[in-house]
């Protein structure tokens, strides 16, 4: 699994017993926040974690993931210390390319900021939240960031990307689209109306859901594009080209 901020985790068993490998990626400010996890080893090329009391865990498979275990996420991530608000909340929407895709293409990041003010105005997203009725998400948040200690005991893994401030509309587009998003395929051959498929997971939609679901799947090709050193995010530009002549693929 690679989550947003590169990092790549796997899980595994030797002659200790299991443990979680985290490889790329920096070593996340929310790591061993929930005291879980200790670290055990660590070089310049990955880091591996047991649990604390040397116990086993099982990781969610995506056949596992279901409503419930959507709202088992949610409700986990809002034991996290976070206090600040999503940057995109408070500063504008070249850091956040950036910050996604650090060597993106300036062409992106224009490309960007249209698409963002074109979100606001059609779908009314990122406008300011009361601090008190917030809710923490992680970036790219997805169950699969979570296993089972027991059959109701559940826990994140060792590393997570950044978690901020925000609204419920943000956290189900962000589970929509790092689960039930298909595409975008950027095969000439293939329709432009099934170039950006989204499957039904069962969250509640509205039109300001909608709008995060686009700004997500963006966010999401960008965290792609640095992956795999891409500084054109072809995906990404896909999604935002498409989306500027008109095609909304995403059904309330």
């Amino acid at each position: 699994m690679v989550l947003w901020n590169g990092s790549n985790i796997n899980f595994g068993i030797d002659g200790i017993g299991p443990g979680v490998v985290v490889s790329g990626g920096p070593l996340s400010r929310h790591a061993n926040t929930l005291s879980n996890w200790e670290l055990e080893d660590k070089t310049e090329q990955k880091r591996t974690w047991r649990l604390k009391n040397k116990g086993t865990f099982a990781p969610i498979e995506s056949k596992q993931i279901n409503p419930e275990l959507l709202k088992i996420t949610q409700e986990i991530a809002q034991t996290l210390e976070v206090s600040e608000f999503h940057p995109l909340l408070t500063s504008d929407a070249k850091t956040d390319c950036q910050h996604l895709c650090p060597k993106v293409n300036p062409k992106i990041i224009t490309l960007y900021i249209r698409f963002l003010e074109t979100l606001k105005n059609e779908f009314g997203i990122l406008q300011p939240i009361n601090k008190e009725a917030a809710l923490i998400c992680i970036e790219g948040m997805d169950p699969q960031m979570l296993v089972s200690l027991t059959k109701t005991q559940k826990i994140f893994v060792p590393e997570l990307p950044p978690a901020y401030l925000l609204d419920q509309e943000w956290i189900a587009a962000t589970f929509q689209v790092t689960l039930g998003m298909e595409g975008p395929n950027i095969d000439l051959s293939c329709p432009m109306e099934d170039k950006l498929l989204f499957i039904d997971i069962g969250i509640k939609k509205n039109k300001k859901v909608e709008g995060y679901v686009y700004l997500q799947a963006v966010r999401k090709m960008l965290a792609w594009a640095n992956w795999t050193n891409d500084s054109n995010a072809r995906f990404a530009s896909m999604i935002m080209s498409m989306f500027a002549v008109g095609y909304r693929t995403y059904k309330v």
